[in-house]
């Protein structure tokens, strides 16, 4: 502060020295002169030290305002006034995890179904996305394919729909991601990791039959991530759903 408004040491201690009253310890007034004890009052019983100080009192308040003018007077020059304290923007914390392996990819597609986040469809999508479903307990089982715009275009249905008050859906605690030999070197598979997806309007909650299907989905590697260079991150690049 001394070095910053301009204020010698001097003038800083004798600021300080003179601001306030003191309490006085036995044996020692206020300049630092042996005294009688304090009494009761507060104060030795020497005249001189009374008289002294009072003489002295006048000039210590002159002295004290005129060092508070100087003070003010330099921070206002300086601009010490008009600091504010802003704290650092933060930057928002997303609800999605880092999709550092396909586990994250998973939590993360929850997350998005649940929302009608087709932001986050887009990102979780593979370009090349191919995903198939065939319902063999139909009479003529038809085999249906779905695009990475297909699938944007359901969950934004999805969360279109007034009839949709909410969809919830519940990934296994089991996950278990394993290599297939038929897939591209690097590819990642997990199988049935959805335990259940409900979607309910104002009166009725409608459950998926999860435990009919057999649904597989595989990721594909993408190295280096977009956010760095030493990353991987994952996309899921096919999925397939069969219902037996």
């Amino acid at each position: 502060v001394t070095q910053s408004i301009g204020v010698t040491p001097e003038a800083v201690k004798a600021f300080s020295w003179d601001v306030g009253p003191r309490l006085l310890r036995p044996g020692v007034n206020w300049r630092g002169e042996t005294q009688n004890p304090v009494h009761a009052s507060g104060w030795g019983s020497s005249s001189r030290l009374r008289d002294q100080y009072l003489t002295s009192l006048g000039g210590n308040i002159m002295r004290r305002r005129h060092l508070i003018a100087i003070v003010v007077a330099a921070l206002v020059v300086a601009g010490c006034g008009s600091d504010r304290v802003v704290a650092p923007n933060k930057p928002p914390v997303s609800k999605y995890p880092v999709l550092l392996n396909p586990y994250s990819v998973l939590d993360a597609l929850r997350i998005a179904y649940q929302d009608g986040d087709t932001n986050e469809i887009k990102v979780l999508c593979h370009d090349q996305y191919d995903g198939t479903s065939i319902d063999q307990t139909d009479p003529t089982p038809t085999l249906v394919t779905f695009t990475k715009a297909d699938e944007v275009a359901h969950v934004s249905a999805l969360a279109r729909s007034a009839s949709v008050a909410n969809i919830t859906m519940t990934m296994m605690n089991n996950r278990i991601r394993f290599d297939d030999p038929a897939d591209p070197v690097g590819w990642a598979t997990i199988q049935n990791p959805i335990a259940s997806i409900q979607i309910a309007d104002v009166t009725t909650t409608r459950n998926v039959d999860i435990a009919g299907e057999t649904m597989v989905f595989k990721f594909i590697p993408t190295t280096p991530a977009p956010s760095s260079p030493t990353d991987t991150t994952w996309k899921i690049i096919r999925w397939t759903e069969v219902r037996n």
